[in-house]
């Protein structure tokens, strides 16, 4: 063994020497392998899972292996350097390397029964206490947060090779990834993917070190008692995890008629993909095939030039582009949609869709089984066709069948259902072609078939049809509540009783005037949409924030942080009368006179996941006033609300091999799966005078700086949480910077030029227009105009012109009050 000696002064002072030994290396082993550890020189010690050795100093390279039978199979060579990645940061060998702050990806491939099994591994290297530590474990894990069991298979591709048949049970690797959602804090929350298989295929190809493999996963829902059908597994989905996170979907067959959208989030930290599964929320289409035949689907990629290659889908090199069976109904979210995810929250336009039938299928039918076998496919697509609007259309599939597509759109959810044409629709459709000069030769089934056999072509499954939505939908009965609260005033007060005992102090105080609340069914949203939605609307006719600080102790600048510019008189405001009126009657009335108003419409889409379906916010002109002491004091008030995190001590002291998946990748998945789904977004116009002072190194102050922004509206926002408030911040803080030089110009340290202007401007506007209003009304009311003009116009230069001197003087009185403290 290879010990480190380290000396340090262990009682500061005391002239105390320690020695401490350490080995020079620790080696763990995290993965649910027993491994072989061998060096340069041929030396081996056994490394079984969970467990941690000292090894000795190594020379070179170390190499793991996996002990099957009486033999060793081993991985490639990994190199070990003493050196750091970031000293390393040019160099083409970062990755094949272990340094020492760095990891290592490495596999060990095993040949059994004619299957190629592959086991994935990283190694980490980190520096602890002056001791190396060197952690093996599995390269990726998996989190199922569905509620429910899977069954997956685990196959990997080549892509020097080329693409390869569908997965099946019988040339791929299954586990069982158990349901993690309910598991203990003891527990571990992550189920490893380690074994891999390769096709055999590709046996013939021998695979190099440096050939990167691509990992597809296919999923199935495990049997229950109740259920005598065998469920059908997914369409295999490629796994790609990046250190932002990717997201991928896929839709898992259910026993029936349906299937299950599901997430899957790949994110990596050192060196290891870990993959988070839950329920898809917010799928793109909905597609139903009410046809006799499967149909393949997939859309368009305008970047594809591959001769022979018609959608997206066809590129991967696994499997043929998914289908969906006869009679039922898949879900789907296009690869380009979920590669584009985030970068912009209302362009949520789906790629063009393209159809194919297999021309076999119908041959084979047509001879009554003596055509071509069933595992023979000749794909034949349609063209491009757009579905980002309601429509119905006939499209042909060359060659093969006519279809007609229904495209409809409920709540953000595309659904699309292919039917059969019927001989009515063929006969209606070569008569308008006719009359319109048009020859066109429509193909159906029916005319392919033997006429004795013509009864059997494709006929609408009427029974099972799912284009009306009301069948996936819940059969519970809805009850319809209404609520509407009125409030003449209402006060909310912030209290300090922490700072003292033996005083309590109000910190903030909110008062509301003519507020009004209400919840009620909103009816009709759209023409297409028959269902009723929750509408939540509140409205307040005055409102004003006051700080209580600056009454009691004088401490903070502004008295008052919000109230609104044009404050009516109590006396003289007059509402309309609201007798013999409808909840959504009087919201309406009431929001025409109000200072603020937000009115929140709520449904469900498909999957009975609620839906934003509008939101409208409006503010009257306003008055704000920011002190940054203030809002620092309001933050830590708040603070002290949260209740403390009680801990389990014994959670302290937990085995370093259960493995749990990071909390920041659990709420990336959450945010990612479940986005924020609203169809319209409108804020109103917003005009403010905004006064702010900043109390840093040097005192800035901006008194009265007019603002106005424009309206902001978004058409079907989906994202995260995170992404809308980005979007929104950078509307706002757009048009604050086109409004740059009237905020430098209300500084006071420059003496507030925008606001001596601004009185200019209004007094020589009452210099003239009130002369002339009087004009108007007669000799008496001219010369009235002329003595109010003028008082207006001394009143408004003198007092701006005092403000000005007087904001200059405060703003280089306090600078130099805290220049002088440096």
């Amino acid at each position: 063994m290879t010990l480190n000696i380290n000396l340090s002064e262990y009682w500061p002072g005391a002239d105390t020497l320690l020695v401490n030994l350490t080995p020079w290396c620790l080696m763990t082993n995290q993965s649910d392998l027993d491994l072989i550890v061998m060096d340069a020189t041929g030396s081996q010690w056994t490394l079984p899972s969970s467990k941690t050795f000292s090894p000795p100093k190594f020379e070179g390279e170390i190499i793991l292996g996996l002990r099957i039978g009486s033999g060793v199979v081993c991985s490639g060579s990994i190199p070990l350097s003493d050196e750091e990645v970031d000293l390393q940061r040019y160099r083409p060998d970062i990755g094949q390397v272990l340094y020492l702050d760095g990891y290592v990806h490495t596999r060990i491939s095993i040949t059994q029964a004619n299957r190629i099994k592959v086991y994935f591994l990283t190694v980490q290297s980190s520096v602890r206490h002056r001791m190396r530590l060197i952690t093996i474990l599995e390269s990726m894990c998996v989190t199922n947060l569905t509620g429910q069991p899977y069954q997956a298979m685990l196959h990997c591709v080549c892509p020097r090779v080329g693409q390869i048949q569908r997965m099946t049970s019988s040339t791929s690797s299954e586990i069982c990834i158990p349901d993690h959602s309910k598991v203990d804090r003891q527990d571990t929350d992550l189920c490893p993917l380690l074994q891999w298989s390769l096709d055999h295929s590709q046996d013939s190809v021998l695979l190099q070190e440096e050939d990167s493999l691509v990992h597809y996963l296919s999923l199935q829902p495990i049997k229950t008692e109740n259920c005598d059908i065998d469920p059908d597994w997914s369409h295999p989905v490629r796994l790609l995890a990046n250190k932002n996170a990717v997201r991928a979907t896929v839709a898992v067959p259910r026993p029936g008629q349906w299937t299950e959208p599901i997430c899957i989030t790949g994110q990596e930290r050192n060196g290891v993909a870990y993959f988070v599964m839950r329920k898809d929320n917010s799928p793109s289409c909905l597609l139903h095939n009410s046809t006799n035949l499967p149909v393949y689907y997939g859309h368009h990629n305008v970047n594809i030039t591959s001769p022979g290659i018609t959608v997206q889908e066809e590129t991967e090199l696994v499997g043929d582009p998914p289908f969906i069976p006869v009679g039922q109904n898949v879900f789907y979210t296009p690869n380009l949609i979920n590669g584009i995810f985030g970068e912009d929250i209302s362009n949520t336009l789906i790629p063009s869709l393209h159809f194919a039938v297999n021309r076999n299928d119908i041959q084979q039918r047509s001879e009554d089984g003596q055509g071509q076998g069933q595992s023979d496919k000749c794909l034949v697509w349609s063209r491009a066709i757009d579905v980002n609007s309601n429509m119905e259309m006939f499209v042909p599939i060359p060659g093969c069948i006519d279809i007609k597509v229904k495209v409809r759109k409920v709540a953000m959810v595309t659904s699309i259902t292919i039917e059969p044409i019927s001989k009515a629709e063929v006969s209606a459709k070569e008569i308008r072609s006719r009359l319109t000069g048009q020859e066109r030769t429509v193909t159906t089934v029916a005319e392919e078939l033997p006429p004795d056999k013509s009864e059997r072509c494709y006929p609408v499954h009427n029974d099972n049809q799912l284009h009306n939505l009301q069948d996936i939908k819940s059969s519970a009965t809805r009850i319809d509540l209404t609520i509407g609260v009125r409030l003449r005033h209402l006060t909310i007060a912030l209290k300090d009783e922490s700072s003292r005992s033996e005083e309590v102090a109000e910190v903030l105080r909110i008062s509301m005037d003519e507020l009004f609340m209400a919840y009620y069914p909103s009816g009709q949203v759209s023409e297409d949409e028959s269902e009723s939605h929750s509408c939540i609307s509140a409205c307040v006719g005055v409102i004003q924030l006051d700080n209580q600080l600056f009454y009691t102790k004088g401490l903070y600048d502004f008295p008052v942080l919000l109230l609104p510019q044009n404050i009516p008189d109590p006396s003289q405001l007059t509402l309309p009368s609201l007798q013999n009126l409808s909840i959504s009657e009087k919201f309406a009335v009431l929001k025409s006179v109000s200072f603020l108003h937000i009115q929140v419409v709520m449904g469900t889409d498909l999957l009975q996941n609620s839906v934003t379906k509008r939101i409208e916010f409006g503010l009257q002109p306003a008055t704000a006033n920011i002190d940054d002491g203030f809002v620092l004091r309001l933050l830590k008030e708040v603070e002290s609300l949260i209740p403390t995190k009680l801990t389990n001590s014994s959670m302290d002291n937990k085995s370093m091999f259960v493995k749990k998946l990071p909390k920041s990748f659990r709420k990336l998945s959450m945010a990612l799966s479940s986005p924020v789904k609203i169809e319209h977004l409108c804020i109103q116009p917003i005009a403010l005078l905004f006064s702010l002072h900043a109390s840093l190194k040097l005192f800035i102050a901006s008194d009265r700086t007019p603002l106005s922004f424009g309206k902001f509206e978004r058409k079907d926002v989906c994202g995260t949480s995170h992404q809308v408030i980005r979007v929104l911040a950078m509307h706002y803080a757009t048009g604050a910077l086109f409004r740059a030089g009237i905020v430098v110009g209300s500084l006071e340290i420059l003496g507030n030029p925008t606001g001596l202007i601004r009185s200019i401007g209004t007094g020589v506007a009452d210099l003239v227009k009130m002369p002339y209003t009087g004009l108007t009304h007669g000799p008496g009311a001219f010369v009235s105009g002329v003595t109010h003009g003028m008082t207006s116009f001394v009143k408004n230069i003198s007092s701006g012109m005092l403000m000005s001197v007087t904001s200059f003087a405060s703003s280089v009185s306090r600078n130099m009050d805290r220049l002088s403290l440096y």
